[in-house]
């Protein structure tokens, strides 16, 4: 007789179970501040990826549970079967099938258990790999015991750029900045102690062109957000103070990189005059300016001139 088509076993609940819920089906991403650490480690803590991991967790046990409630663990025979091979449909988690199927103890079965534990193990690689917010989405079986995985990680959608600058606190409540405040207290003749003002940021025009900053943190619209650190860590250097948190589409699809700046001043100038032995006069005049386009292009001039004695 032919052979009937293997059957499959999804993680999550198909579209003819029985007692469905859809209030399930929509899943809540929150922010993760990284600051200036790695995105790789803060996308392992539960703070990033726990809620997206709890969620996918809670409809899989739901799923099995319908699925035995059903027709029982001991009649379906895909719950009881040991996993032969693991493939996956993400070229993203295809380098790192080897170190998940070594992780599987032998004879194992895609129960929920199992799910928890791939779950786990796929994120923990992948965010080591640059992908901190890709997910398993969904493990089914087939009924020669093929465990497909399927991964879900969101595309960069760009970059917002959110430009803040420190202010300082009056007694009467305005905020000012210090260049102002020490500037008005040494007319009046006071000495300027910056221990008895409170500080506050407020967010100014930015200078930056978000797309150039996206360019340098290596990142290209409509790709899966990875992650590099070091480019990070080297475009935070042209600020004060930086922060950068992703902030997840309501769909989970799409990610916005916000980066929250306090810039540097982009203008220099210095100026001289120096008398030599002779009587001569040198004057010169030293300037640059470092982010002319928006993405710290720089720019350095000098003009010098020279008058001898006589």
């Amino acid at each position: 007789p032919p052979r009937p088509p293997p059957r499959s076993l999804s993680s999550s609940p198909s579209d003819d179970d029985d007692g469905g819920s859809s209030s399930d089906d929509t899943h809540h991403h929150p922010s993760v501040t990284l600051a200036a650490l790695p995105l790789a480690a803060a996308g392992v803590k539960g703070d990033g990826g726990g809620k997206v991991l709890d969620d996918i967790r809670e409809r899989i046990d739901k799923a099995f549970g319908r699925l035995r409630g059903r027709s029982g663990s001991s009649s379906n025979p895909l719950s009881t079967l040991p996993i032969r091979s693991l493939t996956t449909s993400s070229p993203l988690l295809s380098p790192h099938l080897p170190s998940l199927s070594s992780g599987l103890p032998p004879g194992s079965c895609l129960n929920a258990t199992t799910v928890r534990s791939l779950s786990s193990s796929a994120q923990a690689l992948l965010a080591g790999a640059g992908y901190p917010l890709a997910r398993l989405s969904g493990a089914r079986i087939s009924s020669d015991g093929v465990v497909t995985l399927d991964v879900s990680c969101p595309a960069f959608a760009g970059v917002k750029v959110v430009s803040m600058k420190e202010r300082l606190v009056l007694p009467g409540g305005e905020a000012q900045s210090p260049s102002r405040v020490r500037r008005d207290l040494k007319r009046r003749g006071i000495p300027y102690d910056p221990s008895l003002y409170n500080t506050t940021y407020v967010e100014v025009k930015s200078r930056l062109r978000p797309e150039k900053v996206a360019r340098l943190m290596g990142l290209t619209v409509g790709e899966s957000l990875r992650w590099d650190n070091e480019k990070y860590q080297s475009l935070s250097r042209n600020f004060v103070k930086s922060e950068i948190k992703p902030s997840l589409s309501p769909s989970g699809s799409e990610v916005t990189m916000v980066l929250t700046v306090v810039e540097r001043p982009s203008r220099n100038l210095e100026y001289g005059l120096t008398r030599g032995a002779g009587g001569s006069v040198q004057g010169s005049l030293d300037f640059g300016h470092g982010n002319v386009g928006g993405g710290f292009e720089r720019v350095r001039g000098r003009y010098s001139r020279g008058r001898d004695k006589g």
